[in-house]
């Protein structure tokens, strides 16, 4: 007992010194806390990639038993990701205590955003965590909002800034899974997987990532960063979406690649007819007709090949005698993980179960660890988790999160729009927008959103300042 105490005492003061002397650094160099938020981008992506290379997992007995997947970290793993939480700590810890003590004071904007998401980890986390069916605590649960704290305060950085740390950490990313999957592909290819719907290779790309359904989403987000932001010189341009189009195939993820095309076919509609409507300076009525007839004759056109060109019948009975074809007519098997998680939530309808829902002995009680580490459906896993507080409040903020995309349009463009889209499409089966997991790619994407989201709003806003300024002299 007092060998923990003093370990945590010795944490503590060492934590405190590192913040007040990165918070120093802070305050004297402005350069510094313009580029501090983006620097939590690439620490959480080295975070995941460092983390699988130091398991030495091998992919291939993924099959033989899927709880390999979901194990606890140990081994160099665990010191992988305390040097990287620690690194975002001192980061967030010493921006924010930097901005808490400045003399002059600067003026945020978001707080209803800032709020909205308060107000959705509060009910999302700690009340359940209190009034749950199984009530749990984890310190763990309080680095979320120290992130977004961090994000607010750091909304002085650029969206430019923010877009190109986080896009060129996804591309590393992705390049280098591929570089593994031809020089250690025991690291980052699983072998004959014959239940995808590629022809061939019968391969799932895993890369350096956790898993391939958080692969492809990160393939999906390069993907849209980089048609959003594009990188100046061409063949960087093009390098990119090349190797992300590769990953995002060869990750097999369903969910990612119709997020991707629903989230790009959104951005480039939008995108045109926000050039249209400048360029012609005509109403948002006029134009909303024409651009949904041209997608929907491009629909039409494409489902018309199809059926003319392709014995559709004949695929569609052959795909579903398949067993990848039957767990499609259950929704893989998510029914039965549904029909579990909405019993918990009928058990305590107000605060759910608690956050240790779907964690790994509630998983093995249901026979279903290895299959099922969340509800794989975001309102089902909120309610479940946390009740209907937690719902109501996630249903606010994912309200919020769309009015802030459409307010900042003048100055991120469709950009956050079809990020958010893409992230509530992969909600459907998977939970994006969970809290839990700070180091991880699906939780960086969120705070992507969020960052670009504070910075716009930041950079509307002295545009704004600037505009009626110059107004008032003339």
């Amino acid at each position: 007992m007092l060998t923990n105490l003093i370990y945590l005492l010795s944490a503590v003061i060492f934590s405190a010194v590192v913040v007040f002397a990165f918070g120093t650094g802070l305050a004297i160099s402005k350069k510094l806390q313009e580029t501090v938020v983006a620097w939590i981008f690439p620490i959480i992506g080295a975070a995941v990639v460092l983390k699988t290379i130091a398991s030495k997992r091998n992919v291939d007995l993924y099959i033989l038993n899927p709880a390999f997947a979901f194990g606890e970290d140990s081994g160099l793993s665990v010191y992988v990701l305390r040097i990287c939480m620690w690194s975002i700590l001192a980061l967030c810890g010493g921006l924010i205590f930097t901005k808490l003590i400045a003399a002059k004071k600067q003026i945020f904007v978001g707080k209803e955003l800032l709020i909205s998401f308060y107000v959705y980890f509060l009910f999302s986390t700690i009340t359940n965590s209190i009034f749950g069916t199984a009530p749990s605590f984890d310190y763990r649960i309080m680095y979320s909002p120290l992130l977004v704290t961090a994000l607010y305060f750091g909304q002085y950085a650029t969206p430019a800034r923010l877009i190109n740390f986080s896009k060129t950490t996804g591309a590393i990313s992705v390049l280098l899974g591929l570089i593994a999957a031809a020089a250690f592909p025991s690291i980052a290819v699983q072998n004959n997987f014959v239940t995808g719907w590629l022809p061939w290779p019968q391969i799932r790309l895993w890369g350096l990532d956790s898993h391939a359904n958080t692969l492809g989403p990160l393939a999906m987000m390069v993907i849209l960063l980089e048609i959003g932001h594009s990188y100046t010189r061409k063949w960087l341009h093009l390098g990119t979406i090349l190797i992300a189009t590769i990953t995002l195939v060869l990750s097999q993820s369903k969910t990612a690649w119709v997020s991707t095309f629903i989230a790009v076919v959104i951005f480039f509609a939008l995108s045109t007819y926000d050039k249209v409507s400048a360029r012609n300076h005509l109403s948002s009525r006029k134009l909303v007709i024409p651009i949904i007839i041209t997608i929907s004759f491009a629909i039409f056109t494409a489902l018309l090949f199809a059926f003319l060109l392709i014995d559709l019948n004949g695929m569609i009975s052959e795909f579903f005698s398949t067993s990848e074809g039957t767990k499609l007519t259950s929704m893989t098997g998510r029914d039965a993980i549904w029909r579990i998680t909405l019993q918990e939530f009928e058990n305590n309808i107000l605060f759910g179960y608690g956050p240790t829902l779907w964690g790994p002995g509630f998983s093995a009680e249901h026979r279903l660890l290895g299959t099922a580490s969340n509800a794989h459906n975001q309102l089902i896993d909120v309610l479940g988790s946390s009740g209907l507080f937690g719902g109501v409040a996630f249903l606010l903020y994912l309200t919020m999160l769309f009015k802030y995309c459409i307010k900042v349009t003048h100055v991120a463009g469709r950009l956050p729009l079809a990020l958010l889209i893409a992230m509530c499409i992969r909600a459907i089966p998977e939970v994006p927008f969970r809290l839990a997991n700070v180091l991880s790619n699906d939780f960086a994407l969120h705070m992507i959103l969020l960052g670009i989201l504070f910075s716009s709003i930041k950079k509307q806003t002295l545009l704004n300042s600037s505009t009626t300024h110059l107004i008032h002299r003339i």
